[in-house]
């Protein structure tokens, strides 16, 4: 968000500039004037670019999570809810949490250091970008794999290491939904005070067979 803001100022400053300009020069002919009004637009368009390809990103991604918790008809929990145990939430809900939180979700049945919120992030910025689904019979967490990683989250018969990324990139396009009774091991990877989108979390997990649907 603060990157956007940025940019936004940014592209204030550049139109000012232009502005500026021309009425610098009352007696510019068209020509420059096309000149600098077309270069000024090539800048502003530059600027906001990046911006545009990450909200189209966004949009990919978002659709992806909502077909599946339409298809698994899951709802957000509600703020009062928020930061409840897992155990005493209802059935059928989906909040977030931190990717250091993969041994507490793991346990969530007998423990209780995992707990959901409502949102990606809390007001002070601090990020929570592990999804969390918890339906009748398990907990799950959901993210993005690599296709060759998809097999493995898929078909319960298989097992193996697999990196589940918090957002949907070009080398984790795929969107799995992983119990956490199935994994055995997790390490997490991300800089937990960095919310930025170039900061991608990651989890490296080890999988083993279960009888259980592993993911879509």
């Amino acid at each position: 968000m603060e990157t956007r803001r940025t940019e936004h100022s940014v592209a204030i400053a550049v139109t000012g500039i232009v502005l500026s300009l021309l009425l610098a020069i009352p007696g510019a002919s068209a020509a420059r004037i096309t000149i600098i009004a077309t270069a000024a637009s090539l800048t502003i368009l530059f600027i906001y670019f990046r911006s545009l390809r990450q909200r189209v990103k966004d949009a990919v991604e978002e659709r992806a999570r909502n077909q599946l918790r339409q298809e698994d008809g899951v709802r957000s929990i509600g703020i009062s809810e928020g930061d409840s145990r897992v155990l005493d939430l209802p059935s059928n809900v989906y909040g977030y949490e931190e990717i250091f939180a993969l041994d507490g979700l793991r346990k969530w049945r007998t423990e209780h250091l995992a707990r959901l919120k409502p949102d990606r992030t809390d007001p002070s910025g601090r990020p929570y970008p592990l999804e969390v689904q918890k339906l009748v019979a398990d907990v799950y967490i959901v993210g993005f794999v690599a296709e060759a990683d998809r097999q493995i989250t898929e078909h319960p018969e298989a097992c193996g290491q697999v990196v589940l990324c918090m957002r949907r990139t070009r080398w984790a396009p795929a969107i799995a939904k992983i119990p956490v009774g199935r994994v055995v091991d997790g390490w997490p990877r991300g800089d937990r005070n960095d919310s930025l989108a170039r900061n991608i979390f990651r989890l490296e997990l080890v999988l083993e067979k279960t009888g259980a649907v592993a993911g879509r």
